[in-house]
């Protein structure tokens, strides 16, 4: 991993570096350790950014790519894979959660909205985090590449929730 990060691009090194990481099969202080041992090769800046970047709790390539947006949009940093609930109720579990103005991201990739079932129930899940005074920002793989957009909509929903208070 730690050769890949510094020949590849950093959406893609820290893909592959949150896959690794997820999955147990290495940890964070390996891959550092593996970049210092090419601290004299070619791209070694490149390797020391993308294990920075690198985190086990995206669950997708989307979720890696949307954080590494986040830094580049000057977003507040999320909590990430946050468990809500409502009292000791079980409310959901979300790929990024700003705690501070209760706003939810979730990052949508097309494979699970195949099927009408699943759709409906992924918006009766969106509207109870809504009754429960939750602002939710989505966001796909098109907006990954005109990202302004998503700060947008996540501005619209944290002066909303300031208002709220």
């Amino acid at each position: 991993m730690s050769d890949c990060a510094r020949i590849i691009d950093l959406d893609h090194a820290v893909v592959i570096g949150d896959s690794g990481l997820r999955s147990k099969k290495v940890s964070a202080g390996q891959l550092r350790a593996a970049v210092e041992c090419s601290a004299r090769s070619a791209g070694v800046g490149a390797a020391r950014r993308a294990v920075a970047a690198m985190n086990g709790l995206s669950e997708s390539p989307g979720e890696s790519s949307s954080r590494l947006r986040m830094v580049e949009f000057g977003f507040p940093e999320p909590a990430l894979q946050q468990v809500l609930r409502v009292g000791v109720r079980f409310l959901a579990r979300v790929d990024f959660f700003w705690k501070r103005w209760r706003i939810v991201g979730e990052f949508d990739g097309l494979g699970k909205y195949n099927d009408g079932e699943t759709t409906v129930k992924e918006k009766q899940r969106e509207d109870e985090l809504r009754d429960h005074a939750l602002e939710v920002v989505r966001w796909g793989w098109k907006d990954l590449w005109a990202f302004g957009q998503v700060r947008e909509k996540f501005d619209r929903a944290r002066r909303r929730a300031e208002r709220r208070r």
